[in-house]
C-alpha cells in the first residue's frame, strides 16, 4: 500500500517498484528474526543514512506504545521502578532496530588517521554487523569506495545488501541483493528521488510492526513456577497448541538477558510466546484475536 501511495505520487519510480518491494521484504525479514538495519553513505547520503535511523527508531506517524508492542518490558518497568514508571511509559516508543555508520566521530578519524580512510564503514560493519542484519548503502553515484567496501565485508558476513543509488547503479549495482536505482543521473536530482523512496520504505515498515488495526496484542500471564525451568515453558507452548489447533513452529529465539521466545505461524497471522525470566511468567502475543479459543 505504501509503495502503491509512493509511485501515484512520483509516477517515475514505477521503474523502481519491484526493487522497492523486494528491498521492503528483505528488511522485513531481517527484522522478523532478530535482525537490525544498518545505514551508511557520504555527505548528503550520510545525512539520508542518518534521517532513515530517525524514522524507525522512533515514532514515524503511528503511535507505537511500549504497553501495547512491548508488554513484557512495560511489565518490568512497573514492577522495577513504579515512582516513575508512568513517565517511561508514556513517552518511550516502540522501535525498529536501525543504526547508521556516519556518526561516530572519534572511531572514523582515529580508524581513518591509524589504517585506511576507505574502510571506515567496513570496520564499523565489522564490529556491529550480524548475519541477518541488512546494509542500506547508499551512493548516488553507485562508486563511493568505502561504501563498496562496506558491501563486500556485508556479503563475507552474510548481511543482506540494499543499494540505494542512481540510474546507471554504478559498481555496486553488481553487489548489492537488490538495487534502487533512481531514474536521475545527478546527485541533487538522484537524491531527490531518494527520500521518498526511503519514507515509502520506512512508512511500510513501521504499518508491518506497528498498525494498530492490523496488531492487535494479547497478554496472558500464567504463574508457571517459582524457579525458572526451560522444560516448563516448552510445556506451555506445547498446550497453546492444543488451544489454538492450526500452529505451525518456526523459530525459537532467544533474548540477550536469556528471554526465550517462540514463534508460531497460523493462517491468521503470527503468534509469538515469551517467557519472563524474573517472575517466569507466560505471555502471548498475537497478530489476531485468541480470546475465543480459552472460552
Amino acid at each position: 500500500m505504501k509503495i502503491d501511495e509512493l509511485i501515484e505520487r512520483y509516477p517515475t519510480l514505477e521503474c523502481c517498484r519491484r526493487s522497492i518491494e523486494y528491498a521492503l521484504e528483505l528488511m522485513i525479514g531481517s527484522i522478523r528474526t532478530g535482525g537490525k538495519l544498518i545505514t551508511c553513505g557520504n555527505g548528503g547520503s550520510a545525512a539520508d543514512a542518518q534521517h532513515i535511523v530517525g524514522e524507525l527508531m522512533k515514532g514515524f506517524i503511528l503511535p507505537r506504545p511500549i504497553e501495547r508492542f512491548a508488554p513484557l518490558i512495560s511489565a518490568r518497568i512497573d514492577q522495577k521502578f513504579p515512582s516513575h514508571a508512568e513517565y517511561l511509559k508514556s513517552n518511550l516508543q516502540g522501535t525498529i532496530p536501525a543504526i547508521s555508520l556516519v556518526g561516530e566521530t572519534a572511531l572514523m578519524t582515529a580508524y581513518s588517521n591509524d589504517k585506511a580512510p576507505d574502510l571506515i564503514f567496513a570496520q564499523q560493519l565489522l564490529g556491529l554487523g550480524r548475519a541477518g542484519d541488512v546494509l542500506i548503502a547508499i551512493s548516488t553515484s553507485g562508486n563511493s569506495a568505502n561504501v563498496i567496501y562496506a558491501l563486500e565485508v556485508a556479503a563475507a558476513m552474510n548481511i543482506k545488501t540494499i543499494g540505494l543509488t542512481g540510474r546507471t547503479g554504478g559498481k555496486m549495482a553488481s553487489i548489492v541483493d537488490v538495487s534502487i536505482n533512481a531514474p536521475a543521473d545527478h546527485a541533487h536530482t538522484i537524491q531527490e528521488f531518494h527520500l521518498p523512496i526511503y519514507h515509502a520504505l520506512c512508512l511500510a515498515l513501521e504499518a508491518e510492526f506497528f498498525s494498530v488495526v492490523t496488531r492487535k496484542k494479547y497478554a496472558y500471564s500464567y504463574n508457571v513456577c517459582d524457579q525458572p525451568d526451560e522444560d516448563i515453558f516448552h510445556r506451555q507452548c506445547a498446550a497453546l497448541v492444543k488451544h489454538i489447533p492450526g500452529l505451525e513452529p518456526e523459530r525459537l529465539l532467544q533474548d540477550v538477558d536469556g528471554t526465550l521466545i517462540q514463534i508460531y505461524q497460523h493462517k491468521r497471522g503470527e503468534i509469538k510466546v515469551v517467557n519472563d525470566r524474573d517472575t517466569w511468567a507466560l505471555y502471548i502475543d498475537s497478530d489476531f484475536d485468541i480470546d475465543p479459543y480459552f472460552e
